[in-house]
């Protein structure tokens, strides 16, 4: 694979980074989805989600791991949040990715839930979703940044990026 940081379309350094502790997924307006873990997880495991701004939690530690493999089948808004806690509470510190959002027109990198206010990475991905075929991607949370690829290869085709300067330790993943 690449080096994460090559081919970057979008990238930013945050000065008040949020601690990852947890992994979870969603997807919404107007989309359902269904997303394959293999090689992240201690188990092959197969997700549905609905059409609801709700995020899945898995029961397994990612503690040790920067990084996560994965599929998803959606017309568009799926959804990946990376959080300091396994639960959703107002206390937990998030980033959200987004795939295939705004209609399928784009994609994001986001401090909050829902909030484009805190969006720092935001390119234009036109059919970057399927909901007809499973598409690969990855997400890792490597040394500060925060970073989203096509494929099975951590750090090849990148699609954003997003560094902070104080990282928070991942340690739960959840759908």
């Amino acid at each position: 694979g690449q080096t994460v940081g090559q081919k970057v379309l979008v990238s930013c350094e945050d000065p008040t980074p949020t601690p990852v502790n947890a992994v979870a997924f969603a997807t919404f307006s107007g989309s359902t989805g269904l997303w394959l873990l293999k090689d992240s997880l201690p188990t092959p495991s197969i997700i549905p989600t609905d059409n609801v701004y709700t995020f899945y939690y898995l029961p397994y530690s990612v503690a040790g791991q920067t990084s996560v493999v994965f599929e998803v089948k959606a017309s568009n808004d799926a959804c990946i949040l990376l959080s300091n806690m396994a639960v959703d509470s107002s206390a937990a510190k998030i980033y959200e990715v987004v795939l295939g959002g705004w209609g399928g027109s784009s994609s994001a990198i986001r401090k909050s839930k829902d909030s484009n206010a805190h969006a720092y990475a935001f390119p234009s991905t036109p059919a970057i979703l399927s909901s007809s075929a499973f598409r690969t991607f990855w997400v890792s949370w490597a040394t500060n940044t925060i970073s989203v690829g096509k494929g099975t290869t951590v750090g090849s085709s990148v699609i954003m990026s997003y560094t902070d300067p104080t990282p928070t330790p991942v340690t739960n993943v959840a759908v």
